[in-house]
């Protein structure tokens, strides 16, 4: 399988490369510091980089063009927002007829016509307004979600992690549509992401990330 990863030096990008480059895959890269890469990332020839901007869109298309399914770890911000970027994606996905996309988003970011869980609300509305960055990503990671809940010709998975931080392997993540798991590793994430990514099941799912009981 060809993937072409957006985000791919972020904390759970880089961890997702390297699971997928174990597990034999070809990987296209959008970065805009190849040197931010492990060297053996860099060398692989597995891999092929892509180096820009998220705002250079014809770069994007031509890194999307030939590849059988895109991962967008990345975060919006600055000159665009996550929502006219993966807007510009499924327009090149669908133009060189690329099927599955796997977006991660984030644990306070609700469903498509739902209501984050009653545990999430305290957090969303009266904890989060105090850090405007966070509280500005997640409804941009909401405004993701509730456009591609509407794309029906398209495999799409969104995962909503909790808060993830750099510490070893706490367990096996799984989909629950009820509870989170308040903090998750990178490394854990990097195995449910790949895990979900080449799971049949997953398509078209949006749930939490919790440990396996």
């Amino acid at each position: 399988m060809i993937i072409t990863v957006l985000g791919a030096t972020g904390g759970t990008g880089r961890h997702f490369v390297k699971r997928a480059l174990k597990e034999g895959q070809s990987l296209r890269l959008i970065v805009r510091s190849p040197a931010k890469l492990p060297e053996e990332v860099k060398n692989s020839k597995n891999v092929e980089i892509f180096e820009g901007s998220f705002t250079d869109l014809d770069l994007v298309d031509r890194a999307i063009k030939g590849s059988d399914a895109v991962v967008s770890m990345a975060r919006g911000g600055g000159k665009i927002t996550m929502e006219s970027l993966i807007t510009s994606v499924v327009g090149s996905m669908r133009k060189h007829g690329v099927k599955k996309i796997f977006y991660q988003a984030g644990a306070l970011s609700a469903q498509a016509d739902s209501w984050p869980a009653p545990s999430m609300m305290l957090a969303r509305y009266v904890l989060l307004p105090l850090f405007k960055g966070v509280y500005g990503l997640g409804a941009d990671n909401e405004k993701v979600i509730a456009f591609l809940d509407k794309c029906d010709d398209l495999d799409w998975i969104i995962t909503r992690p909790g808060l993830i931080v750099d510490e070893e392997s706490k367990g096996k993540l799984v989909q629950s549509t009820y509870s989170w798991a308040s903090k998750t590793s990178y490394c854990d994430i990097r195995s449910a992401s790949y895990d979900n990514l080449t799971d049949p099941k997953a398509i078209k799912t949006c749930d939490y990330l919790d440990y396996e009981k």
